[in-house]
Order: C-alpha cells, then sequence, then structure tokens
C-alpha cells in the first residue's frame, strides 16, 4: 500500500487496516522517501542557489586581485538523495483498552546531498 503524504494520515491508515483486519494482519515495515517529482524541485532550487552563490563568491574573489570575472568555462553538477527507510514506531500505553490506542509513525528524515562546481575565466 503506498499513502502519498505523511502528513499525518499515516497513522490513520495504519490504524484503520488493522482495525478492518484484525488479528490478520500484520505490518513488518514501513518506508519512507521523497517522490522523484519532489526530489527534482529540491535539486533544481538547490542548484540555482548554488549558481548564485557561486557567481558571488568568484566575482569577489576577482575583484580582490584586480581582475574582472569572465565567462563560465566548466561546470560539474552532482547530487545524491541515498535511500533511507525509517521503521514505524508504535507507542503503546499501559492501560488504555486497544480501541484507545493509535499507531505512532516517525517519518524521520531524508538527506539531499550536491556539489556544484563552477571554473570562471578571469579578465585582467
Amino acid at each position: 500500500m503506498m499513502v502519498r503524504s505523511a502528513s499525518g494520515n499515516v497513522s490513520d491508515v495504519i490504524d484503520a487496516v488493522i482495525g478492518a483486519g484484525g488479528n490478520n494482519v500484520e505490518i513488518t515495515d514501513t518506508q519512507f522517501y521523497v517522490s522523484d517529482g519532489l526530489l527534482r524541485e529540491i535539486q533544481n532550487a538547490l542548484r540555482e542557489e548554488a549558481v548564485n552563490h557561486a557567481a558571488t563568491t568568484a566575482a569577489t574573489l576577482a575583484k580582490s586581485i584586480g581582475a574582472a570575472l569572465g565567462a563560465v568555462t566548466y561546470i560539474t553538477d552532482s547530487f545524491y538523495a541515498p535511500y533511507q527507510p525509517y521503521a514505524a514506531m508504535a507507542a503503546n500505553d499501559v492501560g488504555l483498552s486497544p480501541e484507545k490506542l493509535t499507531t505512532v509513525v516517525s517519518t524521520g528524515t531524508q538527506k539531499v546531498e550536491g556539489s556544484i562546481g563552477l571554473t570562471y575565466e578571469i579578465c585582467a
């Protein structure tokens, strides 16, 4: 089963499945990941920010040596979003009836790493 949004409804879905299936349901694992579309959006925003930062830094360095910044001559781009599954964690409060127990799901975080390299021409 795939739930598209983890914003509060994963626990409700798990509770409903368990409620409907009773003792016949066994959930052994949950996994969370960033969709390809959202990952591309994040990467593109990070690329734009990194390129702007690189241009500002390069211009400052060129100015500090009395030179002007020329054209970009080389670009490298590398992004990585490792798959990081997180197991669901259930909270069992002692003293509550089974009907009042709810499933607690910790989604954790997913790291997106990237690197942008720009080489500029320096003009005297």
